[in-house]
């Protein structure tokens, strides 16, 4: 986000006494290890630091935490969750198969109708009711709900006028092609996002030219996430050159290629290359790694893992000596500021970006002082070979993150802008900004 950008950051709450109370709807949230977990957490743990009580109503999930209220969650994501191995559930979500055809094609017809809305509809519009009874028990002042899931909006905005208070809807996710004005500003969701009294943002992306339309010059806050892990974790020696992602590939749209190229050319430039690089793909579909253009030139630097514990993750990217971004084409994978970046801010190991726009991400990879985002196989190359240079004469590579960057990108920044925006909205004023984000 550039200095001219249309969107503000709010100034940040002052911690204050609890006066206020805010009913949170989440479908993501912990035990969850989905990242969209992290966002609505955090805001659960720290928004009474600046006067605001949650109330979080969130899907039945074994080892919840205490506290929360759980309902029964009939969502079709859920059902694919817990499907065998080979269901049919399995191959529709993948889009495999003859199954998986059928279901793409009929998949913008059926969101048509409030099942379908979204895969998460069979949560998001059941638990209207519970929401509405417990809002009215705890006497909540606002009702505030985070997208993805796309479907809570109405939900939430259904909750908040049954009881009489404002609603913020909170986009955490950039907006699905299937949102973008495929019937017009009269469309389930834009109708939505029409009457909620205010919303914000966790990346300028998701501020669509039709979401402006539709929100008809009222703004739409940016609120950056913070980083979750709030300890910092140093780097840990090993004998080999490792690089690492963790997550998906969003079935190769999160496209390796160019670090491929890269690494087949150090190998090439420099004799002992190939037997001290070693990248690590852990994830789910992991193996798509196989098929990529340029696998089999980079192959034996290549090390492909499933999925794992977190933990074991952790561990893996503590003794890594670079930390990998992928961005790609569409809404999921071209994220300008996406939350691998908030994963990585603890470690020492300096972060390479690449696919993509670098926009925001590359500003802020550049002031925080943890790494760069490149455009260009030579630029992956020209990266590498300065971390390998590091590597082979310390052990490890470092790139210390700035500190007021690690004070800005912070779980705690996050919660103090949310609750200005909540007290805004409540008082019935605009939130308080800043003209541009810090490094504008």
């Amino acid at each position: 986000m550039m200095a001219d950008s249309p969107f503000c950051w709010p100034q940040s709450a002052q911690p204050a006494a609890v006066t206020r109370r805010v009913l949170m709807l989440s479908y993501f949230f912990p035990p969850s290890e989905s990242v969209g977990a992290h966002r609505p957490a955090e805001l659960y743990g720290r928004l009474p630091e600046f006067g605001w009580e949650p109330v979080a109503i969130v899907p039945e999930r074994e080892g919840s935490p205490p506290g929360v209220i759980q309902t029964p969650d009939g969502s079709w994501m859920r059902r694919i969750e817990e499907a065998p191995a080979g269901s049919p559930l399995l191959q529709m979500r993948k889009g495999a198969g003859r199954l998986g055809s059928l279901v793409r094609v009929g998949k913008r017809l059926l969101r048509l109708f409030p099942p379908w809305h979204d895969e998460y509809a069979g949560w998001s519009y059941r638990v209207v009711g519970c929401a509405i009874e417990e809002g009215r028990r705890r006497k909540v002042d606002l009702v505030w709900a985070t997208c993805n899931p796309f479907s809570l909006a109405p939900a939430a905005l259904r909750v908040a006028r049954a009881l009489g208070v404002p609603c913020v809807i909170d986009l955490r996710d950039a907006l699905p092609e299937y949102l973008h004005f495929p019937s017009g500003a009269n469309h389930w969701f834009y109708r939505a996002m029409r009457g909620v009294d205010a919303v914000t943002a966790v990346a300028p992306c998701c501020a669509t030219p039709e979401l402006l339309v539709v929100r008809a010059g009222r703004p739409v806050s940016l609120i950056l996430s913070g980083a979750w892990q709030a300890e910092r974790i140093p780097a840990q020696p090993c004998p080999h050159f490792r690089l690492i992602h963790a997550g998906s590939l969003y079935g190769g749209r999160r496209n390796p290629e160019a670090l491929l190229r890269a690494l087949a050319m150090l190998a090439a430039e420099i004799p002992t290359f190939s037997a001290d690089a070693r990248v690590r793909f852990v994830g789910r579909d992991a193996p798509l790694m196989e098929g990529i253009p340029g696998y089999a030139e980079a192959a034996e630097m290549v090390e492909i893992f499933g999925q794992i514990p977190y933990r074991r993750v952790v561990e893996m990217t503590a003794e890594s000596s670079v930390l990998l971004i992928i961005n790609g084409d569409g809404y999921e994978v071209d994220d300008p500021l996406p939350g691998k970046f908030y994963d990585y801010l603890p470690f020492d190991a300096p972060i390479l970006a690449f696919g993509g726009a670098g926009g925001i991400l590359a500003d802020a990879l550049d002031w925080s002082g943890c790494g760069q985002w490149t455009g260009s196989v030579d630029a992956i190359v020209d990266f590498l070979h300065d971390c390998y240079t590091a590597w082979k004469t310390a052990g490890r590579v470092r790139a210390p993150r700035a500190p007021a960057a690690l004070a800005y990108f912070s779980a705690r920044r996050t919660a103090a802008e949310t609750a200005e925006v909540l007290n805004a909205t409540v008082e019935k004023r605009e939130p308080a900004c800043h003209p541009g984000p810090p490094w504008a």
